[in-house]
């Protein structure tokens, strides 16, 4: 498919295809944009797509669009991992916002320790047995990290919270090397019966009194 000047006509046949093979759904209110091309859906893409083919003319092919496209998202997502890198190195506090099973809104603060080859992705530690572990882990949770002195904040709803197949002894290092005296006290059995959970910021506002962001931070981030 290499010159693709009538992109629409190509969309508008697949679109067709979805519509007789899924009328049903469709009927009840579902909407399909999915659009396989090489083995990738690029719904998504469509628009940015049509942009600069056939109406920029800017490219002369789908797989040259995409390249395109793909080399942008990538870059501004390389550099939202960095910003939110560095809002994330300013605190090892975040207020858990999370919904009970009776559908009662909960929120707690908790300490967090980041994970070095995982940018996304931190570490919270709790007592087995909790109320919370149910809570955190039923797809309904956000987040907000007290702002700093500068007023630099962390929010999302997109994110998605598991309980580790580990315990806190696992990654005692990281907690005390990242939160000053969080282990105090514990005995090898707290370590060894600690409950961790990972949770994976799919995508965050970076907030300050100046500046407003929105950091992409993984492929689930665009959803």
């Amino acid at each position: 498919m290499g010159n693709v000047g009538p992109l629409k006509r190509f969309f508008q046949r697949e679109a067709s295809k979805i519509r007789r093979r899924y009328s049903g759904e469709l009927h009840a209110g579902r909407r399909w944009i999915q659009f396989y091309y090489k083995g990738r859906d690029i719904g998504p893409l469509i628009p940015q797509i049509l942009y600069y083919v056939d109406s920029e003319h800017e490219f002369d092919s789908i797989d040259e669009a995409i390249a395109h496209i793909d080399k942008g998202v990538a870059k501004q997502q390389l550099a939202g991992i960095g910003k939110f890198q560095r809002y994330a190195k300013m605190t090892n506090r975040v207020i858990i916002s999370s919904v009970q099973e009776s559908g009662q809104p909960s929120s707690r603060l908790m300490r967090f320790v980041k994970v070095p080859d995982r940018p996304n992705v931190w570490l919270m530690a709790s007592a087995p047995d909790t109320p919370k572990i149910a809570e955190m882990t039923n797809s309904k949770v956000a987040i907000f990290t007290p702002p700093t002195r500068d007023g630099a904040t962390i929010s999302s709803n997109n994110v998605s919270v598991v309980r580790a197949d580990y315990h806190l002894d696992a990654v005692a290092d990281l907690f005390r090397d990242q939160i000053h005296g969080f282990l105090d006290g514990m005995t090898e059995a707290d370590l060894a019966t600690e409950v961790i959970f990972e949770m994976t910021i799919h995508s965050a506002k970076l907030d300050t009194w100046t500046d407003h962001s929105l950091a992409v931070l993984d492929e689930n981030g665009y959803l």
